[in-house]
């Protein structure tokens, strides 16, 4: 538990540092530098095959395809034999989740439909960001019940499903019938690797890195390769030791969390002020994302999982009341990393002031739904609390 809350602290913060440090540099001197930076072009050519993209497409469509195998094999773990693990355990969290999701789209939407252009946005707000959202608990509640922990981290894995389902079906552009095809048959691929009980990871990661091109070059998000992979990992040993999933989650997460999500972070958390004026900042739609994280999340996780309990459609988990769901629900409008990608793939075409105010948003809500958090919980002096 230590060593757990030790890695979420510690991740929280570097994350806090990158993305402070990109909104300094870009409001410097420094900020053609860095734009410069993020948008070279990288050029990987073989025979007449090349591949070319600027550093910021391979950080949100190659670095994070890894955090998404990540996420995957986290959920596969918690489902077999963790916080997730039997039916009354999901049950909570996965209202939650639900009325986390709908709700914020529902504030977005209703906030935002008198412009069209503004509709792609609308899962912006529905993503919660699981480490930040971890870390601030471990760094806000200390000596924080396990449950409470157990939670929030259920609550999030299900709102990752949400978002990885979004992504799959709402962001995905035309189809390359070639490419598809190609992607179809790496999977299936993967798919005997996982039946035949195939334990070389070189296996996977040779068809897993043919899939990522397959699947980027089909108009599917590339992303969704590394959800893939991540369930063809095979999570039984036959020798006592960690299974392949296990193994790979174990030695990635260090991985993860100091280089992946920080550079991530840095990458797109930049925003210039320079020409900004207080109705661009006071535009509908940084509103309405801050709207949706700040109150729908904490109308959505509550409301549904208090509908859940009175309907008997789950029921509270040891050691937590209805207070404690709140205090989540306030933790779940720290959207960050994972708002930020979705608002990169919702207006990755769009010119004008998208990606302000996407930024302004997100960051926006993510800070105000962390300093109420801080209040929440030391109001409720959690830090008294047992686990």
């Amino acid at each position: 538990m230590d060593s757990t809350k030790n890695n979420d602290k510690q991740t929280g913060i570097i994350l806090a540092l990158c993305a402070i440090s990109a909104i300094i540099v870009c409001n410097t001197s420094f900020y053609g530098l860095y734009q410069n930076l993020i948008n070279t072009l990288i050029l990987i050519k073989i025979g007449d095959y090349e591949l070319g993209k600027p550093i910021i497409l391979w950080i949100n469509e190659g670095l994070m395809a890894i955090f998404f195998l990540f996420v995957t094999l986290e959920i596969k773990r918690e489902m077999a034999s963790g916080s997730l693990n039997t039916h009354a355990k999901r049950a909570l969290p996965f209202w939650g989740a639900l009325g986390g999701m709908i709700v914020p789209a529902f504030i977005y939407l209703y906030l935002t439909n008198h412009d069209p252009s503004l509709f792609d946005g609308w899962a912006i707000p529905t993503a919660t960001d699981i480490v930040f959202a971890l870390s601030l608990l471990s760094l806000i509640v200390d000596n924080c019940p396990k449950s409470i922990r157990a939670f929030l981290l259920a609550l999030a894995v299900f709102d990752d499903i949400g978002a990885i389902i979004i992504i799959a079906l709402y962001y995905t552009n035309h189809i390359s019938i070639l490419s598809f095809l190609m992607m179809v048959l790496c999977c299936y691929g993967l798919y005997m690797f996982n039946k035949k009980k195939i334990t070389k990871l070189a296996a996977y990661v040779l068809v897993g890195s043919v899939l990522w091109l397959c699947v980027l070059k089909s108009g599917v998000h590339a992303t969704l390769a590394g959800i893939v992979v991540a369930l063809a990992l095979p999570t039984t040993s036959n020798n006592g030791n960690r299974s392949l999933a296990e193994d790979v989650e174990h030695n990635l997460e260090p991985w993860i969390n100091y280089f992946v999500l920080p550079v991530f972070a840095l990458a797109n958390s930049g925003v210039s002020f320079a020409g900004t004026t207080i109705s661009h900042l006071f535009h509908i739609m940084p509103i309405a994302i801050i709207c949706g994280l700040v109150i729908g999340k904490q109308i959505g996780i509550t409301l549904f999982s208090y509908i859940a309990i009175k309907l008997k459609l789950a029921e509270l988990p040891e050691n937590i009341s209805m207070f404690h769901i709140y205090g989540v629900s306030i933790l779940c409008g720290v959207g960050f990393t994972m708002s930020l990608f979705i608002g990169t793939l919702a207006f990755e075409d769009a010119v004008g002031h998208f990606s302000l105010w996407v930024r302004v948003g997100v960051i926006g809500g993510s800070v105000l739904s962390a300093l109420l958090a801080v209040f929440y919980f030391k109001m409720l002096k959690l830090v008294d609390i047992k686990s």
